[in-house]
């Protein structure tokens, strides 16, 4: 678990299923996903460069 996945609120999801843990990736090229509880992933952003 993610110091973000500890506060984000659970009923703030976009998936189709349950959310199981927000994911947000703090490093070059890192992205922002929810992983729902029967393990489906869904990519909601990718950086595609850092400063």
């Amino acid at each position: 678990m993610t110091a973000f996945d500890s506060w984000w609120p659970r009923q703030h999801d976009i998936g189709f299923g349950d959310l199981a843990e927000a994911v947000l990736e703090p490093k070059p090229a890192g992205r922002w996903c929810e992983r729902t509880v029967d393990g489906a992933l869904l990519d909601l952003f990718a950086a595609k460069a850092a400063a």
